[in-house]
């Protein structure tokens, strides 16, 4: 006889199963249990269309209490045949309930006879009955289907959501409160049932401890995250060595329990069914990306001689040449001393400004544009804000970095903070930018977002952070710098008959040239100035501007030589009616700009290069401040001709897009 036959020796006289010729099926034991329980629910719901919900409550019999097993059905390893734990199985001599209406029996002599008779066809037909069944009735099964689970459904409901939630969501002695709270509600509404009192007891009724035998506990070390099976005698302290250590972890593995006894150290953490531990970690992008990866390819690079004292010294010169923004910091001294002492911040700088610029003369070509692929990501992750495409795209940045670092260096080169770098895209999508909980000293405010449809004139609202201003006295416009206010104001307004106010006594459509101007200004949580006594340089940055076509567009870098407030009254105007919305007082920098170059020798780096002098002036000199783009850092560069260059360097920024460009 074969194994299927052996396996399928039950005959079920169901609905289903005798919608056939023989008028019944061939099934398992447990498909049998299932059926007949299918059978016997059928029947209640019947039953209940004609009496009340509450004598149901009360009246039901369900006609299984002498049927059942004392124990749950067990196979091999603690588990059971289906992957839902069968906790009622019903004996092999029993009889369906549907069954005894059609006046049949299912003992095992029957069967056995039955077997004999049946062909291979009828086989086959079965067959085909049974997996159609095991799959439709997979859902029907209870689980928490025990000899003392009670029969009045509302008490078995509560004592199953009960163990569920306590056994998944609960610590320490919050289980126990939890019964007694519950059972202190049975007693308020007169019920005649109570839980046990004890977590464990109550696992025991519903079954939970048996649905939950096979599973195995594990002991795991914090730090060196060795494995242990908690059921196995285990060292108190770790014995594991780390990678690239030379001593075992030794950290404690059993503690003292209250009682006196040694208990496996565990985290409560790992008990919350709704604590996802690696969704639910931040990844520090500060340690992340500025503490350990620069510092280990800068070890890497001088252990392999790629990079040697006279090339530390040759870089520390170039960057002292280099002008950075007021929030970056200045590596004076550090790269010509081994890059020795650095902090975070420090580090920040090195990777954003400096290592685009001094690198690329020094270590090979394959090392620096592996390296660059390191820097356009930081680039994209230290923004205060950022889409979910420039997510993906520093991801694919980081993924080529350390594949490049894989094929370059050796394997003692690679570290596990280079494996963090390909988790960073799933922690920025779990917490948002990494402004919010790096653990640098300083936060962007990065929430507010100035987008016009219209051209930006100067006149629009600032950001709450920006007030109040910083304004000086007020006083007159020189005389070389207003003709850029004037013509700045005709184009902006398309006014082209506004004179200036040497001839005000002519039209009443002038531009007086009384400014008040700025000290500094706040924008979106980086800092402007311009050129004064004190010998501070005003601040350098970059602004989109269309090309002639005006089918492209441009970024321009400039030197901001002041900012200043002017007020301008929208005159009466059969083009131009005055309109309430209309803001009279304008802010504005007076940018030089530099000179341009075809030059795209730094492109791939992200650093385009200007001639050190700045161009004519003219009405772009006057720029609105909501439209800077982004602040930038400059290098001085000499090229094999003699001929001085300056190189600019892109600082991370998130301020106006393209939508505020001026024509």
């Amino acid at each position: 006889m074969s194994s299927t036959s052996e396996l399928y020796n039950k005959k079920c006289y169901c609905t289903k199963c005798s919608n056939n010729q023989q008028g019944y099926s061939f099934v398992s034991t447990q498909t049998l249990q299932r059926h007949n329980k299918r059978a016997r629910y059928e029947d209640m719901e019947r039953s209940e269309r004609n009496v009340s919900v509450q004598r149901n409550l009360t009246d039901i019999d369900f006609e299984t209490t002498s049927n059942q097993q004392t124990g749950p059905m067990e196979a091999m390893g603690g588990q059971t045949n289906s992957p839902v734990w069968e906790g009622a199985p019903i004996s092999d001599d029993e009889v369906a309930f549907s069954n005894e209406s059609n006046g049949e029996s299912s003992d095992g002599d029957e069967n056995d006879n039955d077997k004999e008779s049946n062909g291979g066809e009828e086989s086959e037909d079965n067959e085909e009955n049974i997996v159609e069944i095991e799959v439709e009735e997979f859902d029907t099964e209870d689980p928490f289907a025990t000899p003392n689970m009670p029969e009045n459904l509302v008490h078995r409901f509560i004592a199953t959501f009960v163990v569920m939630f306590a056994s998944r969501y609960v610590v320490n002695k919050g289980a126990i409160v939890l019964i007694k709270f519950i059972n202190k509600l049975l007693s308020i509404y007169e019920q005649d049932f109570q839980l046990p009192v004890s977590l464990s007891g109550l696992q025991s009724m519903t079954g939970f401890s048996a649905m939950t035998k096979g599973i195995k506990r594990f002991v795991m070390c914090q730090d060196c995250h060795k494995v242990y099976e908690e059921s196995v005698p285990a060292p108190l302290n770790y014995d594991f060595v780390k990678l690239v250590a030379h001593t075992v972890c030794n950290c404690k593995l059993m503690v003292q329990s209250l009682s006196g006894g040694l208990v496996a150290k565990k985290s409560y953490l790992y008990r919350l069914g709704y604590f996802d531990l690696v969704h639910g970690t931040i990844i520090d992008l500060m340690y992340n990306l500025f503490l350990g990866t620069p510092k280990r390819m800068i070890e890497t690079w001088t252990k392999i001689k790629k990079m040697k004292n006279n090339d530390l010294l040759a870089m520390q010169t170039v960057a002292a040449t280099m002008i950075l923004p007021s929030d970056y910091t200045k590596l004076k001294t550090n790269i010509g001393k081994g890059f020795s002492h650095m902090k975070a911040d420090e580090w920040k700088s090195w990777v954003l400004v400096y290592s685009p610029v001094l690198l690329k003369p020094v270590i090979p070509s394959n090392m620096f544009n592996g390296w660059m692929h390191y820097v356009k990501a930081c680039r994209i992750l230290v923004k205060p804000s950022i889409s979910f495409i420039e997510i993906d795209q520093a991801h694919r940045y980081l993924q080529e970095f350390c594949q490049s670092c894989e094929d370059t260096y050796e394997p003692k080169a690679l570290t596990c903070n280079m494996h963090l770098h390909l988790h960073l895209h799933d922690t920025i999508r779990d917490f948002g930018p990494v402004y919010g909980y790096w653990l640098f000293g300083f936060e962007r405010y990065n929430d507010s977002s100035l987008s016009q449809a219209a051209p930006i004139k100067g006149n629009e609202p600032l950001p709450p952070s920006t007030f109040p201003l910083q304004s000086l006295k007020e006083l007159t416009m020189s005389d070389i710098d207003y003709p850029q206010l004037l013509d700045y104001y005709k184009i902006a307004y398309a006014m082209s008959n506004l004179i200036s106010y040497h001839d005000a006594r002519l039209s009443q459509y002038f531009i007086n040239n009384r400014i008040t101007k700025l000290k500094l200004i706040d924008l979106l949580g980086r800092t402007y100035i311009g050129n004064n006594s004190s010998g501070k340089r005003g601040s350098l940055v970059q602004a989109f501007f269309h090309s002639r076509n005006g089918q492209t567009s441009s970024l321009y870098t400039g030197q901001i030589q002041y900012l200043f407030i002017h007020s301008f009254t929208l005159p009466l105007h059969p083009n131009h009616r005055a309109s309430t919305l209309h803001q009279d007082q304008h802010v504005f920098a007076y940018i030089q700009w530099y000179n341009s170059t075809n030059d795209n020798e730094h492109r791939d780096e992200g650093i385009a290069i200007y001639l050190p002098d700045f161009s004519a002036d003219n009405y772009h000199s006057i720029l609105p401040v909501h439209r800077i783009h982004l602040e930038v850092a400059t290098a001085v560069d000499v090229t094999d001709m003699n001929e001085e260059r300056m190189l600019v360097i892109p600082m991370p920024k998130n301020i106006m897009p393209e939508a505020f460009m001026n024509n």
